[in-house]
């Protein structure tokens, strides 16, 4: 790594706090990899083993979740810094669940599992940080699947997508027939079709052939009940 490891590695999540001599030992004996890469790069299929924990350091990634039953999927923007998948490190089954294109030109920092778990049983700060992100992963998967209170089929269609983010705000896209939109919702046709049309003439969200892109999120929500 280059002369601005140092900085680089102190500013990511998982290593807030960790002390100078600690942060020294990792850089002198942990196999940190640095990887560029370009906008409109390939990272990693949806399915693909994880083997490391890959952190965002710079730029934004879309990321991309085919669902399994072939209907739809979902797309939406990560910013960095961020902690790509932890939860799946250590578990039975350690696919991506998701694909990841890069955005524009970002900078990625890998650490291989190996390194990781030698982390974890010496530096008890770096250990702490990991249980608390693994614990708020369950506590939203959890709250994503509690079922939630519905006024009217405006904030139904608004949870539907929330259901699918791994962040309230920013851009989002679900690529999703209007016939299989209905069958998610429980609604007609005529009454969805007169839902997304009201929410693309308020400027809420774009509308094209099987595709409905969200431009802003938390401001989607914000208007959910109105």
């Amino acid at each position: 790594m280059d002369s601005k490891a140092h900085d680089i590695l102190t500013s990511l999540p998982l290593f807030q706090g960790v002390g100078a001599l600690d942060v020294v030992r990792i850089l002198d004996n942990v196999n940190c990899e640095l990887q560029r890469l370009d906008a409109g790069q390939r990272w990693q299929q949806q399915g693909d083993v994880c083997q490391q924990l890959v952190f965002l350091v710079s730029g934004s990634m879309r990321v991309t979740t085919a669902y399994a039953d072939g209907k739809y999927k979902f797309t939406e923007l990560m910013e960095s810094p961020k902690v790509i998948e932890p939860d799946i490190l250590f578990g039975i089954q350690r696919q991506y669940t998701a694909s990841y294109t890069a955005e524009c030109s970002c900078q990625l920092l890998t650490i291989p599992k190996n390194d990781i778990s030698r982390m974890l049983f010496s530096i008890e700060v770096f250990r702490l940080n990991f249980l608390n992100l693994l614990s708020t992963c369950s506590v939203r998967h959890r709250e994503a699947s509690l079922p939630q209170p519905v006024s009217n089929t405006t904030t139904r269609f608004v949870q539907f997508i929330q259901a699918h983010t791994s962040s309230p705000t920013g851009w989002k896209q679900m690529n999703i027939r209007q016939e299989d939109l209905c069958l998610y919702l429980g609604i007609s046709r005529m009454v969805v079709s007169g839902l997304l049309h009201n929410l693309e003439n308020k400027g809420l969200i774009r509308l094209s052939r099987n595709t409905i892109e969200v431009p802003d999120m938390e401001r989607l929500a914000q208007n959910s009940n109105t």
